[in-house]
């Protein structure tokens, strides 16, 4: 389950599939390398993500009021594909045979 928010629905919904995702490559990469590259695998994953996200479920979808405005909050759960996201955070290397 992951949490986002935003100054739309969409947005919000959207901040909370990344909040999933990268809750996803925290969990297959160490705290250092996450530290180092959490946003560099994030990236990845919106430009090549698929297999990967297998589906999701909104759970709750609210608007608040606050002074600043409208602010959006989204609660989804997500299905992560755990092999296909080990294989593209770590491919296997290609050897050229002789």
């Amino acid at each position: 389950m992951a949490r986002g928010s935003g100054p739309n629905a969409e947005a919000a919904f959207q901040n909370a599939i990344d909040a999933a995702m990268q809750q996803a490559i925290a969990a297959e990469v160490s705290a250092a390398d996450w530290s180092r590259h959490g946003q560099t695998y994030l990236a990845l994953l919106r430009r090549n993500g698929n297999g990967i996200l297998r589906g999701w479920r909104e759970l709750s979808s609210v608007s608040e009021r606050h002074l600043s405005g409208r602010v959006f909050r989204s609660e989804v759960a997500v299905e992560v594909d755990g092999e296909a996201l080990r294989e593209r955070l770590h491919p296997k290397s290609q050897t050229a045979s002789p």
